[in-house]
């Protein structure tokens, strides 16, 4: 709380002025700003690149549609090859069988037994074409086994190689979609510490133009009071001679004159009342003054009305206005916002939330205006 007062009290009574805390919540803002333009851009960038990831998530999962196919089609080719196979083996064994049981034919036999030789010549035929067709066939069955085998080995190592490259593609979108969740999350969270600085600073600006006023309106009575004040203190020792000098008068009466002596004047009725002085100027920014320093450690509330608190300074507002900011020696940063009836001239009280360290504060130094 007392630093948003001494946000308020730091400006100058000639004038509004950004205050150091004004100045900081507006550098925060700005930082806030860019740090919400950088999440933006950031998020920007994760939305591309989730939608990289969901894209090439998509390609390599039509890749794996259509590699399933492919085992399909080849699980499919391979049970008829093995289908075929067995087919040729069984007429193969059958074959086997019959010469077994019958004996190898003779080719001598076939043709002798024909009564044609075209009959002879389709008999020796028969028989070197059943074989051949059942060696071919077996044969071919054999090299569609194999190939549709390899086929498939090399389709399953291709089936597992694109599992896991969707595995990977998978991780890095749900951390994409985790990471660009936090990024929104986070936007929200500088945009809603942005509004609150932004009310922050208006409502900081608006009680430091009310101090402003105040303190204006307390240099104005300090300065009026102060020329009143002199006159009053000046006439008792103006008077104090004259009426000794009448009280004295009598004691010589012989060699008085006969006329009478001149009426006393009254230096309060016939002295000249100075106008008041107007308002000291505020110091120039840069400038120093050597003043002495105390310290105090009251709690209350300031000649502005605000409560007391680090920073808070009280001066003579005919030497330095309420307002006027300066840095102070072995203390630091300051704000003239108090006054005080021992706080005369050349002479600064400044608050310390220690009583001990208020105490042991007593020195001289150049203090800094800006």
């Amino acid at each position: 709380m007392l630093a948003g007062f001494l946000l308020v009290l730091a400006i100058p009574a000639t004038g509004p002025a950004a205050s150091p805390g004004v100045t900081a919540l507006k550098q925060k803002q700005a930082s806030l700003e860019a740090r919400s333009q950088a999440a933006v851009v950031e998020l920007y960038g994760l939305e591309s690149r989730l939608g990289q990831a969901r894209s090439d998530l998509a390609r390599v999962d039509a890749q794996a549609a259509a590699l399933a196919r492919r085992q399909a089609t080849i699980r499919s080719e391979l049970h008829t090859a093995r289908r075929t196979m067995s087919v040729a083996e069984r007429n193969l064994g059958l074959q086997l069988r019959y010469l077994y049981e019958q004996g190898e034919p003779d080719p001598i036999a076939v043709v002798l037994g024909a009564t044609s030789l075209e009959d002879a010549i389709n008999g020796l035929d028969a028989v070197n074409r059943a074989t051949r067709a059942t060696r071919s066939v077996l044969a071919d069955a054999r090299t569609a086994k194999r190939s549709f085998s390899q086929a498939r080995a090399d389709l399953a190592v291709e089936v597992k190689r694109t599992a896991a490259a969707r595995a990977r593609l998978a991780a890095t979108e749900a951390g994409l979609e985790q990471a660009r969740a936090e990024r929104a999350s986070y936007l929200v969270s500088l945009r809603q510490e942005q509004a609150l600085t932004a009310t922050q600073i208006g409502r900081l600006e608006a009680e430091a133009r009310a101090a402003t006023v105040k303190a204006q309106q307390v240099t104005r009575q300090a300065a009026a009071q102060a020329p009143a004040a002199a006159p009053a203190a000046t006439s008792a020792p103006a008077a104090a001679p004259t009426t000794s000098a009448t009280t004295t008068a009598p004691a010589d009466t012989s060699s008085a004159p006969s006329t009478p002596p001149p009426a006393p004047v009254d230096s309060v009725s016939t002295a000249t009342t100075p106008a008041p002085a107007a308002p000291p100027p505020p110091p120039r920014p840069g400038g120093t003054m050597t003043v002495y320093a105390t310290g105090y450690c009251l709690r209350g509330t300031t000649a502005t009305g605000l409560p007391v608190g680090p920073g808070i300074v009280a001066t003579d507002p005919n030497v330095i206005p309420l307002g006027t900011r300066m840095t102070i020696p072995g203390y630091g940063e300051g704000v003239a916002a108090d006054t005080g009836g021992a706080i005369i001239g050349k002479r600064i009280d400044v608050w310390i939330a220690s009583c001990a360290k208020a105490s042991a504060f007593t020195r001289t130094v150049t203090i800094t205006f800006h």
